[in-house]
């Protein structure tokens, strides 16, 4: 594989240097519970990020 910034880099030698995760949009959500009742749900999501270096 070749990348365009380092066209003689070695993929195999390629080693995470930083590594974040950043909270994303939480989404709400609702389930139907007992007697016509609703209960909210939060799925939470996050961004991952990795910073590779040579």
């Amino acid at each position: 594989m070749r990348t365009t910034l380092h066209p003689d880099a070695d993929v195999d030698n390629f080693r995470i240097t930083k590594a974040f995760i950043n909270e994303a949009r939480t989404l709400k959500r609702f389930r139907a519970r007992a007697m016509g009742r609703a209960s909210g749900i939060k799925k939470r999501s996050s961004h991952i990020t990795l910073e590779i270096g040579v």
